[in-house]
Parts: structure tokens; sequence; C-alpha cells
């Protein structure tokens, strides 16, 4: 069983934080865990770096809808 994460922490952004900061920082950590950009790592790395982007991928469709 997975733990809750706040998605505010996993996107690095403040509890209050707006429409346009949170956009950012999903965009920011987005291309930063991209599967194009984990393809030379070894496969334990490209597996935990593809759980980040599904949490990332997660508090930004949380936190982006009104």
């Amino acid at each position: 069983m997975a733990l809750q994460q706040n998605h505010y922490e996993v996107l690095g952004v403040r509890e209050n934080a707006g429409e346009k900061e949170i956009k950012n920082a999903y965009r920011k950590l987005a291309s930063k865990y991209h599967p194009d950009k984990l393809s030379l790592l070894s496969e334990a790395e490209r597996k935990a770096g593809g759980e980040v982007m599904k949490n990332v991928n997660i508090a930004n469709d949380t936190l982006s809808n009104p």
C-alpha cells in the first residue's frame, strides 16, 4: 500500500500556490523526469524516475482541477 503524499510537496510549491506556479513546477519536474531523459540510466533509476513522474502527474492533475 503506497503512502499518500501531499501534492504540493510533490510539486515543491506552497499550499497557497497559484495556477501559474503549479504549472511551472509541473513543467520543470516533467522535463527532469521525462522518460526520454531517463533512457540512458540503469533500470532501477528509470523505474524510480517513472514513479516520481507518476506522482508528479497525479499531483498536477489534482491541483490543476478547479
